[in-house]
């Protein structure tokens, strides 16, 4: 049977019933007990578990703040950050003039609607979440007590595709939640490609096995100055570079990450110094990496971002995973081998309102009547 433990009742979780569960506590404990900008300094949620037969499951509740990441906020994912990509992008003066006036317009209308009102089930920080097995019979359970817990709010699971979750999709639209397209991602499956025969990733392998300036390791221990190293590589990248929308991590973020060792810690050094980091997740043989980071202060051309890649692919291949290579640099991965696949934020809003009905089926038609051909044409 599903229940509910929030901050007043962690303490009566019985960790050790449940596999993995000293290490989950590692990493949830504090997020129930604190508050997720411990992790992400641009979040400001709360945070519940909830447990099933055989499952720990993190539940973010939105807080509705204003300048939330995307990780936590319907509101940042669809009009901010958006909006922030429309003005940094490739796209004609008009088009920028005209988000610059309608995105916000939009933005005020959607959350005058409840748009912010959503809990967020399997939510880690990440933007890509792997996803527990669950049966039906589980996901119904888990449903029927959310929407009793939580009444004024639309349930939500993030990262759902046909190709790295195709069960739990199917399950999901058979209780009646709705697909609301989020972005465009792209998955290598080793089953169905032959990487030897992909000309781009095999110069990179030979490219890699040349060098013998950067080594390839997992990182057995993390000192302050890989905390360091680590969240200044991923801010320059996807802070500075990309968007203000990305989850600002935190030093305990990555300390505690690091020491429930949910994730590996897969780094590229020169000597003994860090250059490059990705945190790769393997779950129910699916792997992707949350996030990567590397010194750009080093020479384009010595291509740690493709040492990367081809550290990431190993690891996949070894592993017999399925790789979920995430969005973004959309022609460099198709030359890779990758697919591309649209991801969902699976929605059950049966229990709301009609005005709030109303903007979560408008969202959903034009995320497939707009959204969905942009991107495509965008990646041709």
């Amino acid at each position: 049977m599903a229940s509910i433990y929030s901050k007043n009742t962690i303490e009566q979780l019985n960790w050790e019933d449940f596999e993995k569960g000293a290490e989950l506590k590692v990493y949830l404990r504090p997020l129930v007990q604190n508050g997720t900008n411990i992790y992400a300094t641009n979040t400001h949620c709360e945070v519940v578990l909830v447990t099933t037969d055989s499952q720990i499951i993190p539940v973010i509740v939105a807080s509705g703040k204003k300048n939330q990441s995307y990780v936590v906020s319907m509101l940042g994912q669809y009009f901010n950050y958006s909006l922030e990509e429309i003005k940094k992008g490739d796209f004609p003066k008009s088009s920028k003039m005209l988000a610059s006036v309608f995105f916000p317009l939009g933005r005020s209308i959607a959350r005058l609607l409840g748009f912010e009102k959503v809990v967020f089930v399997n939510n880690w920080l990440f933007s890509s979440n792997l996803h527990s097995l669950l049966s039906d019979n589980e996901l119904a359970e888990l449903t029927k007590l959310l929407r009793s817990k939580y009444k004024k709010h639309a349930i939500a699971y993030r990262s759902v595709d046909e190709k790295g979750t195709p069960e739990l999709q199917r399950n999901l639209l058979d209780l009646g939640y709705k697909g609301l397209s989020a972005r465009l991602l792209y998955y290598l499956d080793f089953n169905e490609t032959n990487i030897k025969k992909k000309r781009p990733y095999q110069q990179d392998l030979k490219r890699w096995k040349k060098q013998d300036e950067y080594q390839s390791e997992i990182l057995n221990e993390l000192t302050d100055s890989h905390i360091d190293s680590i969240l200044q590589y991923y801010s320059e990248l996807y802070i500075q570079k990309h968007s203000i929308y990305n989850p600002a991590y935190t030093k305990l973020m990555i300390r505690n990450l690091f020491e429930s060792k949910l994730l590996h810690f897969a780094a590229i050094v020169k000597g003994d110094t860090l250059k490059a980091i990705q945190l790769i997740w393997l779950r129910n043989a699916v792997a992707t990496t949350p996030f990567i980071g590397y010194d750009q202060s080093e020479p384009v051309e010595n291509g740690l971002y493709r040492h990367l890649n081809v550290q990431l692919t190993q690891f996949a291949q070894q592993h017999k995973a399925l790789l979920n290579m995430s969005s973004g640099a959309g022609k460099f991965k198709k030359q890779r081998g990758g697919i591309p696949i649209f991801e969902y934020n699976m929605l059950y809003i049966k229990h709301l309102p009609p005005h709030r009905k109303f903007i979560w089926n408008l969202m959903c038609w034009a995320g497939l009547k707009y959204f969905q051909p942009g991107m495509l044409q965008k990646e041709v």
